[in-house]
């Protein structure tokens, strides 16, 4: 526990349309990760770097900056200092790089969520990600799921949350790079590799049979989901990620058979765990 978490202050942005091949090719100081968004990646950095940018987009060919801009970290992540609460989960934020969770204690004190956001989304603030919390605290105390999966991992916080409740086996998906590092690193800091595979990929397109389902993302992302797979062939589902104006519409996507178990809206955010197959 010697040493400190990356503390960031500024963010510098660099917008850079056209594809990629492979990240592993910037080696720019300060450089911290691709955030991709077809047609676009946001190329994150710590310092400014135009000059840095511009060599290694020249050696590339097909690429160009678009736009780029800085930001306060905390303008772009919901950041805490402290340790706060949601149902019965404890987060941690700003854990140490190379902290094991000590599962033994955790089970003593309370359901401790180390959870370290770096860049991507899931700090445990925001409506729908505490929503989500808040289900799977209902849900955990009507029975505990022996599997799960989790669309849109993000920092990996509701997969941790359902695997230090007593799930087994959970795969948890992500299509962002920097966000599959991070669920990653905060596995590794919970102590909970044997339980949660984290893997790069559309989580819809590649749903396995599971006895629960996260999803904590758009609407657009819920319209596919609901195209594509059958909620009903879940024993439980927590879903969030929409405004509770628009379920009354949304509502009616949903297929027959399944019900309602609970819901919560937190600052006009709607989350629900609905019951599928008996």
């Amino acid at each position: 526990m010697d040493k400190k978490v990356q503390q960031y202050t500024k963010l510098y942005i660099y917008e850079i349309k056209g594809f990629i091949r492979d990240c592993r090719s910037i080696k720019i100081k300060g450089y911290l990760g691709n955030w991709p968004e077809s047609p676009y990646n946001y190329l994150f950095f710590l310092e400014p770097v135009d000059s840095e940018i511009e060599k290694w987009l020249s050696d590339q060919g097909g690429l160009e900056v678009t736009n780029k801009f800085s930001i306060d970290y905390s303008d772009w992540q919901q950041v805490v200092h402290r340790t706060h609460k949601v149902g019965r989960f404890l987060i941690l934020p700003g854990v140490p790089d190379g902290f094991v969770a000590d599962t033994d204690t955790c089970e003593r004190t309370g359901v401790y969520l180390y959870i370290t956001p770096c860049l991507v989304f899931g700090s445990g603030l925001h409506p729908t990600t505490s929503g989500c919390l808040a289900a799977i605290d209902f849900l955990y105390g009507e029975e505990v799921p022996k599997t799960a999966i989790d669309v849109g991992t993000g920092t990996g916080i509701l997969a941790i949350a359902c695997a230090k409740c007593g799930t087994e086996k959970i795969i948890a998906y992500d299509i962002n790079p920097l966000a599959v590092e991070c669920a990653r690193d905060n596995v590794r800091r919970n102590n909970l590799e044997a339980k949660i595979t984290v893997k790069e990929g559309d989580g819809i397109l590649n749903l396995e049979k599971s006895d629960l389902l996260c999803f904590n993302l758009d609407e657009k992302s819920f319209r596919c989901l609901i195209k594509e797979v059958d909620l009903r062939e879940f024993r439980w589902s927590i879903i969030s990620g929409m405004l509770e104006k628009r379920f009354d519409q949304l509502s009616q996507l949903l297929p027959s058979g399944i019900k309602i178990r609970w819901q919560q809206v937190n600052k006009g955010w709607l989350t629900i765990c609905i019951q599928g197959k008996e």
